[in-house]
């Protein structure tokens, strides 16, 4: 697990606390994000969500589980957040982590990117997940599925039409699907 503050988080992640709140910690967020970095909109989802946990959960630990950090994206992250950690992305990085971690956050996207990755974190820890401003135009059954087991979406998801977002809400069991403002505004909050 690489710290975006100079030096290396300690330990190996393992924890025997237990779960969000537990004792005097805050909660253990993993945050699955960092799609990629070809443009600035794609770049600014990165650091959108932990100004948004930042600022509406203070005491929570975020790690993050990135696709890319490229093109300078790792030293802006660093200098903005510098308590935010980086997991090892090996198979042992993946389950220390998911030790760790209370909750798995997946960050905004045009749909939901890791749906796999959410889905192998139901399965492997039966810990609660959600996701955070993802844009859903006409979702698979799987999505809907891991979207209906998330303990956060209201107010996450948002469709790019008014027709997509009925679609969404006809098709969808149980989670309410609003519209919300994505992860890339939160940036300057």
């Amino acid at each position: 697990m690489t710290h975006l503050g100079s030096g290396t988080a300690g330990g190996d992640g393992a924890t025997s606390a237990g779960p969000a709140g537990a004792g005097d910690r805050g909660p253990r967020i993993l945050l699955r994000s960092s799609w990629q970095t070809v443009n600035i909109g794609d770049v600014a989802h990165t650091p959108g969500v932990p100004a948004l946990i930042e600022k509406h959960i203070p005491d929570a630990e975020v790690q993050l589980w990135p696709s890319s950090l490229g093109d300078g994206v790792a030293a802006m992250l660093r200098r903005r957040f510098p308590k935010v950690t980086v997991i090892d992305r090996t198979a042992a990085g993946l389950e220390a982590a998911f030790a760790h971690n209370d909750f798995l956050l997946h960050g905004s996207g045009p749909y939901l990117v890791a749906a796999d990755d959410v889905a192998r974190w139901r399965a492997r820890t039966g810990k609660p997940y959600g996701a955070y401003g993802i844009t859903l135009s006409d979702p698979d059954q799987k999505t809907l599925d891991l979207l209906n087991g998330a303990k956060f979406v209201p107010g996450a998801a948002r469709a790019k039409t008014a027709a997509a977002l009925d679609r969404v809400r006809q098709r969808q069991r149980a989670t309410m699907v609003k519209v919300a403002k994505e992860a890339r505004r939160g940036v300057g909050t």
